[in-house]
Formats: C-alpha cells, structure tokens, sequence
C-alpha cells in the first residue's frame, strides 16, 4: 500500500475534507446569525480531526463510512442554515449546534486509538514470530 492507500481513497479523503470544510462554515453561518458569536479555532479543529484521522489511517471502507457520516451532517446543517437564512426561528438552543460533529470527533479518535492498538499488535506478534522461527532460547 503506498502513502495515500489508493486513488479511491486518496479522492474519499479529499471529499470528506471539503465537506467537513462545508460543515464548519455552515456551522459558523448558523452561530453567527443565531447566537452572535463566530466559533472558536478549536470548533474548527474539532471538525478537521476526523479527516486527519482518515488521512492516517488510509482505509477505504472506514473512508467511505466518514464520507457518509460527513454527507448527513452536511446535509442537516445545510437544512438548518437554510431555515435561518430564510428567517424561521429554529430552537437550536436547546440542540447543541456542534452534537454531530462531536460525536464524529470521539468515533474518529476511536478508530485512530483501535488502529494504533491494532498496529502494537501485529507488531508484538510479528516480534514474537521471528524470535520463534530463530530457535533462540534465552531461558536458563
């Protein structure tokens, strides 16, 4: 496997960043025109972790699964910007604007925590393996 994973996911990393870059705008559109206030840098971070994570990992069935997730996200928020562009008065103050994208930021710590486990694994396990197939025997 080469650095990127592949071409379809190299261009599945690159969608999902775009859409999480359209998420932390919308996102900052709805605050402003709501609550009067522009998110702070570390919204915008926590919205770009997930991305990080998929560049990290470089897999394509998790990249299509972050893509999707990125997708719905994208899409309920461009629902509610598009409510608050036109003037309804939506309740979002008692639903957290930023809840999805959280949630997308601990299941994509997640997976980066199970892959680097996974990593310390196989290569505990390939130690192992050599040391057998060398027939040294250190015990007294």
């Amino acid at each position: 496997m080469n650095l990127t994973g592949g071409r379809a996911t190299l261009i599945l990393n690159i969608c999902a960043l775009v859409l999480a870059l359209i998420i932390n705008l919308e996102i900052a559109y709805v605050t402003y025109r709501v609550y009067g206030w522009l998110p702070h840098w570390s919204d915008w971070v926590v919205g770009l972790t997930p991305v990080l994570v998929m560049f990290i990992i470089r897999n394509r069935g998790l990249s299509y699964i972050f893509v999707f997730l990125h997708f719905a996200i994208a899409v309920d928020y461009f629902s509610m910007s598009r409510s608050v562009y036109l003037g309804y008065q939506i309740a979002i103050g008692s639903k957290l604007p930023f809840l999805p994208v959280i949630l997308l930021f601990f299941l994509s710590l997640f997976c980066l925590t199970a892959y680097g486990a996974i990593i310390l694994v196989n290569a505990s396990l390939a130690m192992l393996n050599k040391h057998k197939r060398s027939g040294v025997d250190n015990r007294d």
